[in-house]
């Protein structure tokens, strides 16, 4: 379809991906419009305009992103054939303007827009986040550099780090540049802490460096230029919970003002830093942070390069990564013992010397992980992962970068239809760690006799080997060999083991190898001393009857089960009845802070809307809401329903204040009931209670001022509500 004379009359993209042919001439664009779907998914388009008479620095066609109307120009989006991806929210519209250039002069054109992707990002994946605010975390395939998806919105900055072990392994703590906070993240991107760390106005000229290390699960954050400190370097640690630390160590000198260069022991008694604000020659210092002063340089600066990045790895020896002076050289990493001794030499050879970067890799300390970029105008960055013994290359990629949403090369490309997406050209980088919980339970396994768990490890049938990758596996019945005697207690010599399908007389063959490929004769023979060869079974019920060599029976034995079977087919009904029962349980968090100034009108807390009621369902919840509010304004807390009606509803509600705790009991069950209201200085409260459904729909936890006033009422990050149907 032909693009829209003007912005009130565009061609509306209402599927992706959606391509169109069309000419353009100067001062007669064309117009074309996609609106966001509500949710929205996904959260990125890559938009692409391709024209077959293009030249060199020619700008004869030129692309426009304007958004939420024709009017509104967004300034990151402005491409000369070059492909870019625009972050989405939800609802909003966004037009595509194709413009030509040279007075009638008529320029045909193809546009292409593409769905960003939303594929699985399993662990071990390249996690950058973007810089500028408004862009999206991108995730990267492992393997080959591809974006697997993104993640929107997410904080822009230029520090972030990963816990690789531990009860909370898998959290990720990033620096929001526009925030001055720091943002505590689950391994799937759920925000569990947002905290207040600097002022904006500290932050004009430089960021925090957060780090920690894979026996350790503490973020240790750096502020280069503490304003509150003289301007010198500060350190403080953030728990794995998102508790900041007690202590605050005060070094003598002003730090880089960049990322990086700084990494904790892993006993956590020594701090490894770049204390100088010059990187340039910078030696490597160390804190003791036990008794909090200086030690000797565990390594002098080199001449000619600069120091940035520091990992200390799990075996205790560090990896140190240095710039050249002359961009345009190699960098270089150093690893070094504990003693300062220099183990090996990488130089990244085909890389030029800015914006490089390591990461902590899921096999540390064997590997670690680089990202340095090629020459300048390039647009590429290339991902190596390097065995630390002897400097091989174990995996290296190259990838596109975006730059403010725009692929970043110096001039236009003939890059159509693909590669469309790619990642930011100097954020944080990290490799991803899985959830201490291993996945979801997924019982339509590609293996007959094995449960896949989602993304990690798959364990086969055998308590022993519940953390090995799934293979085939069989059981040893019951015991490693068997010797058989009569009931007199004498050897059954050349005794015979006939072997059947549990409860009949069909035949079923046991074998002598764990592959399950060499059958055992049947019956199984025993040797003069009774003892039978390796039996081996496969995964079902058997019936099992012993002769002596004459072919009397001395026993007979049905339903004999390998237990490995028997613990699968226990997973297999426990996890059926975990999902049955998380089916019926909604939890949801508040992801964006709620604040209220003059209202007492009821509204949604973002996150705590969308609970699925089912008609005539019975439904138990629990609300738990943090927040702050003056005597003067207070706070109200209710429901909001959509096509949902209520029965009944009985709750109580409880709210603190520093010294006074409020109870209340309501059976009001119609949209915007108040199940808690205060005027009062309330910092939390507990809501439980029971409702009955009468028509199905939806539900939404809401709040307000309870007396209208200008203070600030406000309903905090992390407040949740769970809703349970029992009936």
């Amino acid at each position: 379809m032909p693009g829209g004379a003007t912005s009130s009359s565009p061609t509306v993209i209402s599927t992706l991906p959606y391509t169109d042919t069309d000419t353009v001439t100067q001062g007669s664009p064309k117009w074309y419009l996609y609106t966001a779907p509500t949710p929205v998914n996904p959260v990125e388009f890559g938009c692409f305009v391709s024209t077959p008479d293009f030249s060199g620095l020619t700008p004869l066609v030129f692309t426009q992103v304007f958004s939420p109307t024709a009017l509104i120009q967004l300034t990151n989006y402005a491409a000369m054939r070059k492909p870019f991806q625009v972050a989405l929210a939800a609802g909003i519209a966004y037009y595509l303007r194709v413009s030509g250039s040279g007075a009638g002069v008529p320029h045909a054109y193809t546009i292409s827009v593409y769905a960003g992707p939303t594929a699985s990002a399993p662990a071990g994946s390249l996690f950058v986040s973007d810089d500028t605010a408004g862009f999206p975390l991108a995730i990267l395939s492992g393997s080959d550099g591809t974006v697997l998806r993104f993640v929107s919105p997410f904080p822009a900055g230029e520090s972030a780090d990963v816990i690789a072990t531990g009860a909370h392994q898998g959290r990720i703590l990033v620096y929001d540049k526009s925030t001055a906070h720091l943002v505590l993240y689950d391994p799937q991107f759920t925000v569990l802490t947002d905290i207040a760390y600097r002022s904006l106005a500290d932050l004009s000229d430089h960021t925090f460096s957060i780090r920690t290390n894979r026996a350790i699960s503490t973020f240790y954050v750096s502020d280069p230029k503490d304003t509150g400190h003289g301007n010198k370097q500060t350190v403080t640690t953030v728990s794995s919970a998102g508790v900041l630390g007690p202590t605050t160590w005060v070094l003598p000198n002003q730090g880089p003002l960049i990322d990086g260069g700084l990494a904790p022991s892993l006993d956590e008694t020594i701090l490894y830093v770049v204390n100088s604000a010059n990187t340039n020659a910078a030696p490597v210092n160390r804190w003791d942070l036990v008794n909090n002063v200086a030690l000797s340089d565990l390594v002098a600066g080199i001449v000619g390069y600069s120091t940035y990045e520091i990992l200390v790895l799990a075996d205790g020896t560090l990896v140190v990564m240095y710039q050249n002076n002359t961009s345009a050289n190699a960098p270089m990493a150093q690893h070094y013992a504990a003693n300062g001794t220099t183990l090996n030499t990488y130089t990244f050879t085909g890389s030029a010397s800015f914006d490089t970067r390591l990461a902590s890799a899921p096999d540390d300390p064997v590997s670690f992980w680089a990202w340095t970029k090629l020459a300048t105008g390039t647009g590429l960055s290339r991902f190596t992962n390097v065995q630390v013994s002897d400097g091989a290359v174990l995996t290296t990629f190259d990838a596109l970068q975006y730059q403010r949403g725009v692929y970043n090369t110096s001039v236009g490309t003939n890059l159509n239809p693909q590669p469309r997406f790619g990642h930011s050209e100097s954020c944080p980088f990290l490799i991803t760690r899985p959830s201490p919980i291993t996945g979801t339970i997924d019982v339509t396994a590609p293996h007959p006799n094995a449960l896949a768990l989602t993304g990690y490890p798959l364990p086969p049938r055998h308590l022993e080997a519940l953390c090995r990758t799934i293979m085939t596996i069989a059981a040893l019945s019951p015991d490693a060999r068997q010797r058989v005697f009569n009931s007199l207690g004498v050897v059954l010599s050349g005794a015979k083991l006939q072997s059947y399908e549990a409860g009949t007389t069909t035949l079923l063959a046991t074998y002598s190898d764990s592959a399950l490929t060499v059958p055992n004769s049947n019956p199984a023979i025993a040797d003069a001393g009774g003892l039978f060869g390796p039996i081996y079974l496969l995964p079902q019920a058997y019936k099992f009857e012993l002769y002596d060599s004459n072919d009397l029976l001395v026993w007979s034995q049905d339903n004999c089960w390998d237990v490995g079977e028997l613990l699968e087919a226990t997973i297999t009904a426990l996890q059926a009845q975990v999902t049955a029962n998380l089916a019926l349980t909604e939890t949801k968090f508040c992801t964006t802070q709620l604040t209220m100034n003059s209202t007492t009108t009821l509204a949604n807390i973002t996150g705590l809307s969308g609970f699925t009621l089912a008609a005539n369902g019975v439904y138990k919840f629990d609300i738990s809401i943090a927040g702050t509010s003056t005597v003067n304004s207070g706070l109200k807390i209710g429901f909001g329903l959509t096509t949902a009606t209520l029965t009944n509803n009985e709750a109580t509600g409880i709210g603190y204040t520093a010294s006074a705790v409020a109870v209340q009991h309501t059976t009001t069950a119609t949209t915007g009931m108040t199940l808690f209201g205060q005027t009062a200085a309330v910092i939390s409260v507990r809501i439980t209670g029971r409702l009955t459904v009468n028509a199905a729909g939806t539900l939404a936890v809401q709040a307000a001022q309870n007396a209208s006033h200008a203070d600030t009422s406000s309903v905090f990050t992390g407040s949740w509500a769970t809703f349970t149907k029992v009936s």
